[in-house]
């Protein structure tokens, strides 16, 4: 601040918010510094409080898959022949009776992409169904099974 101006410059004022910038640095470094040595001296002095909280009660997110990825794929030639001999609806409820996580493994092991819909299983019998249909159509004037034998 100079005589004539009684109003701090911007440089003034830079110096003046650096220095308590770093005058707070200084004082959470030690805060941090005293709150570490009283949590090492509690965990000493209470070993007790020292040891794991108990698992969050929350649903588990991977559920086990009770078919193979080897299965999964005779099982869509099982259903691709239905699906052929019978109608597209008799596909549709042997896919209703699977669970949740046999559908996404399902829909993994054939190569459906996530998209942007939530994987219910509404959705993944869906898409299922449409690559079962797509299948089928595909191999409408050809013998699956021979293509099929003749890939592997």
């Amino acid at each position: 601040m100079s005589e004539k101006n009684i109003f701090n410059t911007p440089e003034d004022e830079l110096k003046k918010l650096l220095a308590e910038m770093r005058d707070m640095k200084i004082t959470f470094a030690d805060m941090s510094r005293a709150i570490s040595r009283i949590e090492i001296r509690v965990k000493r002095a209470f070993p007790i409080v020292n040891t794991k909280t108990e698992p969050s009660l929350k649903t588990p997110t991977n559920v086990t898959d009770t078919i193979t990825p080897q299965q999964v794929l005779l099982l869509f030639d099982e259903l691709v022949d239905q699906a052929k001999r019978e109608n597209i609806g008799m596909a549709k409820e042997r896919l209703a009776a699977f669970t949740l996580a046999d559908l996404k493994l399902m829909r993994q092991e054939l190569g459906i992409p996530l998209g942007k819909k939530k994987s219910t299983r509404k959705v993944l019998i869906e898409e299922i169904t449409y690559r079962i249909n797509e299948s089928v159509q595909l191999t409408h004037h050809f013998d699956r099974n021979r293509l099929v034998n003749e890939a592997r």
